[in-house]
C-alpha cells in the first residue's frame, strides 16, 4: 500500500486538536431515587493510623478502599472491575508499611500487588506469568520478614519465590521438580527462620515435606509421603521448633507427625493402631504452653455424622496422647452432640477456648487446659437448646472477645477468662468479620435495614464508633445496547415505572421516551438489538419487532422467532423462526399473509427423544449473518453436511449450499467471527478463514487452519483484517496481522508483532490509523497503533505508566478520532480520545470523581453529539453525551479526503504489479 501526499496547496496548516469545550454531559436520568447500599465491606489488615477493607457489589466505587476510622476519611485507594470483585483483592498481608496483596485483572491474570494507601502507590510488584495468566498460583504467608509464594512463569514453571514487598525483592526460590498441572503447594508453617511446607507428589495421592529459609541453598526436600501430607496451623514455638502435620489414609504412614526440618526430627507420634477401629483426622492445633493441643475428628456412622477427641503432644510418641473424647457418635447416650471439630479454638490464659454443641445447651463456649477434669461447658450465655453460638473468638490486649447471642441480641463480650469477668458489650444485629486494630475491633456488622457498616469499639457501648456507612446507592436505569438508527438512537433501559424497555433518542433531554412495548412496571426485555439498512430489529421473548427509532415506528414483525440475527432484503426480514417444518429459514414482512417459509432445508421427521412413540419434525436451525449483495447469507444444517454456509434471493430455487469452510468436520461449526467488506463476507469457522459474496463459485478457503490461530477480524478500506497467532521460529507463539482482498494471492501478513507482545483483539480502524490495544512488559496493556503501510507499529501513549495497565476498553471511531475508555489510578475508567499522536490523545474530563470509575461504554454518534452509558454515583448508569464537534478537533474527513494527526490530507492507493504479482 503506498500512500500519496497532495500537494501542498492541499495541505491543512496546524495541528489537529480537540475543543477545550468537549467534557461529558449527563443527558438524562432515567432512574431517579436512591435504594439503601447493598455493598459487601470486607476488613483486611489494619498498620498504624490506617485499615485497608473492600467494598464489593453493589456499591459506588467497588474496589480496594482505606480509613483511618472516621467515616468522613474513607477513600477508594483501587477500583475493581464489577466481573472480578468477588475473586479479586485476596490474601492481604503488611509488609514494611504497605499492604502486599494478590490482585487478578482480566489482562493482567493474578499476580501480587503492594498498596501505600494512595492510587498512585498502588501497583503490580512483578509480571511473574507475562500477560493474561496467573504468575501467583498460592500465597503461603508471612515469615521472617517475607511472603512466601507460589509463583509460575512459561520458562521454568511453578517455582518457590518470595518477597520483601519490594520489586527488586521479589526473587525466586526454588524450582519444584513436580509434574503436575495445578497448584503443588498444599501447605505450609512457619518454622525456625523460614517455613516448612507440603507438596503434591508425582503420583496422584504422594506427596513430600519440604523447608526452606528464604535462600535457594536452603531451600530443600525433607522427605516423601505415600500420601500428601498436611501441616497443622500452630506456631513453630509450641514444641522447640518443631511442626505437626498429618498423613490421611489409605497410606501405611497415616497418622500425626512431627518435623524439626530435618530428615531425622521428622517422625509419626500417632499411629491409627493408637486408636484401635477409629480413622482420626488430625485437624487443629493450639499453642498451650509448652505443649499442643490438638482437635482429631473421628468419623461417624455416616458421611455427614463424626465426633471429636481433644489430643495434647509434647512432640514425643510418648507424651502424645487423647485427653477426652467430646460428646458425638459414640457419646453415653448414643446422640449426636457436635458434627466434627471446632473450626477456630483460641488459646488464652493457659487454656482453650472454642465453640462446642450438646443437645442439652445447644452451642455454648467451651474451655480446657489440657485435662480431661478441665474440659467442658464455660458458661451458657443462652439457657436451653438453642446455644449462644459463640463466633469470632479473637485474644488480644489481654483479654478474651467474641460474639455470642444473649436471647435478646447479639453481643460483643470481653472476658477475663473467669465466668464472673466476662462482660457483655455493644450489641451488633448480624456481625460476620472482626479484625484488632489500634487496640481495637474493626466490626463488619450488617444492620436491621440491610446495610452492611463498618464499627470501630473499645468493648465498651460508650467506645463504639461508626468507622464507615455506604451511602445509599443511586437507582440506576442500566442504560445499554446502544443503537444509531438514522437520525436517533434506540437502546434499551429499566425503570421501576416501566420495567426493562426500549427506549428511543433524539439526542435531547425531552426527546429522549421510553418504547413499553408490556405496559407497566412489568418488562419486554430487549435483546439482540440489531440494525440493518434503516432499521433496527430485536426481540421480546420470541417476538421480532422492529424500529425507526422513533415510539410510533416500533412494530411487532411476527411471533415464534428464534432469537437469532434479522436481516432485511427487498422489503422482507428473513430469520430463524419456528413452524410445522421445525426451526427453517423464514421471511416476513410484518403481515400474516407475508410471512411465509422460504425452504424446509432439513425436511421430515424423526423419533421425539423425549418420546420413543412420537415424532418431532427435521430442523435446519438457520442463522442469517448478512446481506451480500441481493442475497442473504446464511448457516444451516441440512441433515447430510452438517452446520455449513448457505445463501437465499429468497425462493426456494434460489436457497442454496455454499462452500463448506470446515473441510473434513463431521460437525463444522457456527462461524466465531465474521466482516463483511464491501460485498464479500468473510468468517472464521472451524479455525478457517474464507470468504463468499454469496454465491457457490465466489465462496473459498484463505488461510490454512493448520498453521494458525485465527482471532479476530475487521473490514478495513473494503478489505479484511485478519488478527491471527502461529508458531514463530523460536518456537514461542507469535502474532499478526493479515490483510485480504478476497483472493488467495490478495491474502498476506502485512505485519508480526514481537514475540513478547500480546495484541487484544479490539481492531479499530479511525481515520488512516488501525489502533488496537497491546500488553508488552514494559507498558502492560495499551492503546497502540499502525497504518500497515510500512508494517510498522508504535505505541500511542502510555496512559498508565508501568504494569498497571490503562487496558483500554469499547474503542469506536468517530470522525476519524478514536473513543475509548481507559484507567490512570487516579481518576478510573474515563473517556478518552485520540488522533494517534501523544499530545492528541488525552481524558475528556471525569464522570465519576476520584479514583472510582464512570465504566463508559457503546459510544454512538448522533448529529453533533456522541451518546453512551457511563455510571456516576449520584445518578447511577445512566445516558450521557459529549460534543462531536469539539472532539474531532478542526480538520474533519469527507467523502474523498482522509484528515490526519498532523493535518495532512492523503489520499490511498491500493496497486498491485500483474506481471510479478507485487502489490502494496
Amino acid at each position: 500500500m503506498r500512500m500519496l501526499p497532495l500537494l501542498a496547496a492541499a495541505a491543512v496548516a496546524g495541528s489537529v486538536t480537540a475543543g477545550a469545550g468537549a467534557e461529558p454531559r449527563l443527558l438524562k436520568d432515567l432512574e431517579l431515587g436512591q435504594t439503601p447500599s447493598r455493598e459487601i465491606l470486607l476488613p483486611l489488615l489494619g498498620d498504624g493510623d490506617r485499615f485497608f477493607y473492600l467494598s464489593l457489589g453493589g456499591g459506588p466505587a467497588p474496589g480496594l478502599w482505606i480509613t483511618d476510622g472516621t467515616p468522613q476519611q474513607a477513600r477508594l485507594v483501587r477500583d475493581l472491575p464489577p466481573s472480578i470483585e468477588g475473586s479479586g483483592v485476596t490474601d492481604p498481608f503488611l509488609l514494611g508499611g504497605r499492604l502486599i496483596f494478590s490482585l487478578q485483572l482480566p489482562w493482567l491474570g493474578r499476580e501480587l500487588w503492594r498498596s501505600d494507601g494512595t492510587p498512585e502507590g498502588t501497583e503490580p510488584l512483578m509480571d511473574i506469568c507475562p500477560g493474561y495468566c496467573w504468575g501467583v498460583t498460592a500465597v503461603l504467608g508471612a515469615a521472617s520478614g517475607r511472603v512466601f509464594f507460589e509463583g509460575y512463569d512459561p520458562d521454568f514453571g511453578q517455582r518457590l519465590w518470595a518477597t520483601d514487598g519490594t520489586p527488586q525483592g521479589t526473587l525466586p526460590i526454588k524450582d519444584l521438580p513436580i509434574e503436575a498441572s495445578g497448584p503443588l503447594i498444599l501447605s505450609w508453617a512457619s518454622l525456625g527462620d523460614g517455613i516448612a511446607f507440603t507438596t503434591r507428589g508425582n503420583s496422584a495421592q504422594s506427596g513430600a515435606l519440604w523447608i526452606s529459609d528464604g535462600s535457594s541453598a536452603g531451600t530443600r526436600h525433607v522427605r516423601d509421603f505415600e500420601s500428601q501430607p498436611i501441616l497443622l496451623d500452630q506456631p513453630a514455638e509450641t514444641l522447640d521448633g518443631q511442626v505437626l502435620l498429618k498423613v490421611d489414609p489409605p497410606a501405611a504412614q497415616q497418622g500425626l507427625w512431627i518435623t524439626d526440618g530435618t530428615t531425622d526430627g521428622t517422625r509419626r507420634l500417632v499411629a491409627p493402631d493408637s486408636a484401635p477401629g477409629a480413622r482420626l483426622d488430625f485437624e487443629t492445633g493450639v499453642t498451650l504452653g509448652q505443649k499442643a493441643l490438638i482437635f482429631a475428628r473421628v468419623p461417624g456412622g455416616s458421611s455427614d455424622e463424626s465426633g471429636c477427641e481433644l489430643w495434647q503432644s509434647d512432640g514425643s510418641p510418648a507424651g502424645t496422647f487423647r485427653i477426652v473424647s467430646l460428646r458425638g457418635p459414640d457419646g453415653p447416650d448414643g446422640t449426636l452432640g457436635f458434627i466434627g471439630c471446632p473450626a477456630a479454638p483460641v488459646a488464652f490464659g493457659g487454656r482453650v477456648f472454642f465453640g462446642y454443641s450438646t443437645p442439652e445447651t445447644g452451642e455454648e463456649l467451651w474451655v480446657s487446659d489440657g485435662t480431661a477434669r478441665g474440659t467442658g461447658l464455660f458458661t451458657e450465655f443462652h439457657s436451653g437448646p438453642q446455644g449462644s453460638a459463640p463466633t469470632m473468638l479473637r485474644a488480644f490486649q489481654s483479654q478474651l472477645w467474641f460474639f455470642a447471642s444473649d436471647g435478646s441480641a447479639r453481643r460483643l463480650f470481653r472476658s477475663d477468662g473467669t465466668v464472673a469477668g466476662t462482660r457483655p458489650g455493644p450489641a451488633f444485629e448480624r456481625p460476620y468479620s472482626s479484625i484488632p486494630w489500634a487496640n481495637r475491633l474493626l466490626i463488619a456488622a450488617v444492620g436491621g435495614d440491610g446495610v452492611k457498616r463498618l464499627w470501630l469499639t473499645d468493648g465498651s457501648d460508650e467506645g463504639t464508633t461508626l468507622a464507615f456507612e455506604p451511602l445509599p446507592a443511586a437507582d440506576s436505569s442500566g442504560v445499554d445496547q446502544l443503537l444509531r438508527v438514522e437520525d436517533r438512537v434506540i437502546f434499551s433501559a429499566a425503570t421501576r415505572a416501566t420495567g426493562n424497555e426500549p427506549w428511543v433518542t433524539d439526542g435531547t433531554a425531552p426527546g429522549t421516551e421510553v418504547v413499553d412495548l408490556v405496559p407497566g412496571p412489568s418488562s419486554s426485555h430487549p435483546m439482540r438489538i440489531r440494525r440493518s439498512a434503516r432499521r433496527a430489529y430485536f426481540y421480546s421473548g420470541p417476538d421480532l419487532w422492529q424500529s425507526d427509532g422513533t415510539v410510533r415506528g416500533t412494530r411487532r414483525l411476527t411471533r415464534s422467532a428464534s432469537n437469532g440475527n434479522a436481516i432485511p432484503l427487498g422489503g422482507f426480514v428473513y430469520l430463524d423462526r419456528l413452524g410445522e417444518e421445525g426451526y427453517e429459514l423464514w421471511r416476513t414482512n410484518g403481515t400474516e399473509a407475508g410471512t411465509t417459509l422460504v425452504k424446509d432445508i432439513f425436511p421430515g421427521f424423526s423419533t421425539d427423544p423425549e418420546d420413543p412413540e412420537g415424532v418431532v419434525a427435521n430442523s435446519s436451525f438457520p442463522l442469517p449473518l448478512e446481506r451480500v449483495g441481493d442475497r442473504i447469507v446464511f448457516t444451516a444444517d441440512d441433515g447430510i453436511h452438517g452446520m455449513t454456509f448457505w445463501a437465499t434471493d429468497g425462493t426456494p430455487a434460489g436457497t442454496r449450499r455454499l462452500a463448506d469452510f470446515a473441510v473434513g468436520s463431521e460437525y463444522p461449526p457456527l462461524p466465531e467471527a465474521i466482516a463483511l467488506a464491501g460485498q464479500r463476507l468473510f468468517a472464521i469457522a472451524g479455525n478457517q478463514l474464507g470468504v463468499t459474496d454469496g454465491t457457490p463459485e465466489g465462496t473459498r478457503l484463505l488461510l490454512d487452519p493448520a498453521s494458525c490461530n485465527l482471532l479476530a477480524l475487521k473490514a478495513f478500506r473494503g478489505r479484511l483484517l485478519a488478527l491471527e497467532a502461529h508458531t514463530g521460529q523460536s518456537g514461542s507463539e507469535v502474532q499478526s496481522l493479515w490483510i485480504s482482498d478476497g483472493t488467495p494471492e490478495g491474502t498476506f501478513e502485512a505485519l508480526e508483532f514481537p514475540p513478547d507482545f500480546e495484541p487484544g483483539t479490539q481492531l479499530t480502524v479511525a481515520g488512516s490509523l488501525v489502533f488496537l490495544p497491546i500488553w508488552t512488559p514494559e507498558t502492560g496493556l495499551e492503546l497502540w497503533k499502525s497504518d500497515l503501510t510500512t508494517g510498522s507499529l508504535s505505541l500511542v501513549k502510555d496512559i498508565s505508566p508501568g504494569l498497571r495497565s490503562s487496558n483500554p476498553i469499547g474503542l469506536r471511531a468517530v470522525d476519524g478520532v478514536l473513543l475509548f475508555a481507559a484507567r490512570t489510578p487516579s481518576e478510573g475508567y474515563e473517556v478518552w480520545r485520540s488522533d494517534g499522536s501523544p499530545e492528541g490523545t488525552f481524558s475528556l474530563g471525569e464522570i465519576e470523581p476520584g479514583a472510582g470509575s464512570s465504566t463508559p461504554g457503546d459510544f454512538t454518534p448522533i448529529a453533533d453529539q456522541v451518546l453512551f452509558s457511563a455510571f456516576r454515583s449520584d445518578v447511577g448508569q445512566e445516558l450521557w453525551a459529549v460534543d462531536r464537534r469539539e472532539i474531532r478537533g478542526t480538520c474533519a474527513p469527507g467523502p474523498q479526503r482522509l484528515c490526519l494527526a498532523d493535518g495532512r490530507y492523503e489520499v490511498v492507493v491500493d496497486w498491485r504489479n500483474q506481471r510479478t504479482g507485487a502489490r502494496g
